[in-house]
């Protein structure tokens, strides 16, 4: 199913890379080992089309080394990524992305 939503409709043939560029609020809370929940604000760019997001990610510190994980969702009309309507009853109008990254310095 991914695959065949990638190459058809998110056409990953001529929009290959997706890319999100944000900033964490309060990020100099990260300084010390815990758990946070912190508001990432940023741009995503999906499908050629660039749309400004707002979530919650919660963060975890632990010997300086920095795991993040959010989820938020996207609409595809957003991104101007069209479904036809014969299988518009069986592909989602909103996706759901879920962002698990972690940073050692």
């Amino acid at each position: 199913m991914q695959e065949h939503f990638n190459e058809n409709y998110m056409e990953s043939d001529q929009y290959p890379l997706s890319e999100f560029k944000g900033k964490v609020d309060n990020a100099d809370k990260l300084t010390k080992d815990g758990s946070y929940t912190l508001n990432v604000r940023g741009t995503l760019l999906i499908h050629g089309v660039t749309k400004p997001y707002s979530t919650k990610a919660t963060f975890t510190v632990t010997d300086g080394t920095i795991k993040a994980v959010a989820n938020f969702q996207v609409k595809l009309a957003d991104h101007k990524i069209s479904i036809p309507s014969i299988v518009g009853k069986k592909i989602a109008e909103v996706v759901k992305i879920t962002v698990d990254a972690t940073y050692k310095p």
